[in-house]
């Protein structure tokens, strides 16, 4: 099998970006952001499960992010996200809130 496209069918992104251009749910129902778009607080989807049967949560995402953040990974999404995400936590078990490089109303 090719390697990217195994890749590639591991991961699920918190949401997507539709045909018409609007941001739609995969693993986040909700987010919202501050008025200059410095911060981003998703909310996490419920119930779904890793291949092993642990349920994922927002920990599961701060780790993952940060797995891509690091040069030593520079992976998938790296060279897109490492420029805009300064910080991240998990408020509570099913909440993230990233803390953007500044107001990213501009990009």
């Amino acid at each position: 099998m090719d390697k990217s496209i195994n890749r590639s069918t591991m991961f699920e992104p918190l949401s997507d970006v539709a045909k018409d251009g609007s941001l739609i749910p995969v693993l986040a129902t909700s987010w919202v952001s501050n008025d200059d778009l410095s911060e981003w607080t998703y909310h996490l989807r419920q119930g779904v499960k890793f291949h092993n049967g642990q349920e994922m949560t927002s920990t599961d995402v701060v780790w993952s992010v940060n797995y891509i953040l690091d040069p030593d990974n520079a992976g998938r999404g790296h060279g897109d996200l490492s420029p805009i995400i300064a910080s991240m936590e998990a408020v509570d078990r099913y909440t993230v809130r990233f803390n953007m490089r500044g107001s990213q109303r501009s990009r």
